[in-house]
């Protein structure tokens, strides 16, 4: 499909501990290979206990990686939001684990409201995390490191389908769920070919139709690890 991004998945192989377990990369799904437009994601560990995935833009254009809950920056309290159960969710009839960095347009905005929300519950609260993303240029490297502990989280929400919740929903109901055992996990990303309207105020408030369109044209961008003890 020419107006998707294409992707080829290559994965670096590596082991990591955290305490007396290892997490080791699998296999990958949901690719989508074209010619023209690739983005191939390299997978590391380094030294300081994280998970280094490498973001390789070998096309023409700029893609933009959608990053609001990689960095605590760009919530209203600078605090790290990967360990919160609304990233963490579990697809219940496909018996998968998963650590989503997908938007969750209900409760993003562009400007903070005068209530400071903290701890993970602002990951749900209207005006507490900005639209943010880092650009990757034409023929250019980003990377982003992820806590390995992140990974086996115990705390998890129950799997929606973040495509049907625009901006114009009031919120969206997580039920929480324990998986029995998380012996994988996939990790998702949103990546943006345009994202000139989604930093705009002006855009947010007097061009919602065309705004919330742009907020839903992301691609989703995923790999799947094994979790071993």
């Amino acid at each position: 499909m020419s107006n998707k991004i294409g992707v080829i998945i290559l994965l670096i192989a590596f082991s990591i501990y955290l305490s007396s377990q290892k997490v080791e990369q699998n296999w990958i799904i949901n690719t989508d290979l074209s010619k023209d437009e690739t983005l191939i994601l390299n997978v590391s560990n380094d030294t300081d206990g994280n998970v280094v995935f490498d973001f390789i833009n070998q096309s023409n254009d700029s893609l933009y990686l959608f990053d609001s809950y990689l960095d605590g920056t760009y919530s209203i309290i600078n605090e790290d939001l990967y360990g919160s159960k609304y990233l963490h969710r579990y697809d219940m009839k496909l018996k998968e684990c998963k650590l989503s960095f997908l938007p969750i347009l209900p409760f993003l905005s562009v400007n903070y409201t005068d209530v400071v929300v903290a701890g993970e519950n602002k990951l749900i609260r209207k005006g507490q995390i900005l639209y943010h993303f880092k650009p990757i240029p034409p023929q250019s490297c980003i990377q982003i490191a992820v806590p390995r502990k992140v990974f086996y989280s115990k705390e998890y929400v129950k799997e929606i389908t973040l495509k049907d919740y625009s901006k114009f929903d009031s919120t969206i109901k997580f039920k929480d769920v324990i998986p029995k055992r998380c012996q994988r996990i996939k990790v998702e990303f949103a990546i943006y070919k345009d994202v000139s309207l989604l930093t705009s105020y002006d855009a947010f408030y007097f061009d919602e139709l065309n705004f919330n369109k742009q907020a839903l044209s992301y691609e989703v961008f995923s790999v799947s690890m094994d979790l071993l003890d």
